[in-house]
């Protein structure tokens, strides 16, 4: 019983992602491909930009991982064309 408690729990659990990881990241990215990198501040979320592009960031010390990967996602596809 113990087993079946322990694997639905797993289920659950997020997986979360360091602000300072995502930003390092990002920052390699813009470096990679030649542009700046700007970070502007709001009330819940930052704006980031790379060049032309722009997303928003949860400020929150902890981001959930996959809300991290779509974020680089959309940046790797978007500078790469």
């Amino acid at each position: 019983m113990q087993c079946l408690f322990t694997e639905l729990i797993n289920r659950h659990i997020l997986i979360c992602v360091k602000r300072k990881e995502l930003e390092k990241k990002l920052n390699q990215l813009a470096r990679s491909t030649n542009r700046q990198i700007t970070w502007s501040e709001g009330g819940n979320h930052s704006k980031v930009c790379i060049g032309e592009l722009a997303t928003t960031v949860p400020r929150h010390n902890e981001i959930n991982e996959l809300t991290a990967r779509s974020i680089i996602r959309y940046f790797e596809r978007n500078l790469q064309a």
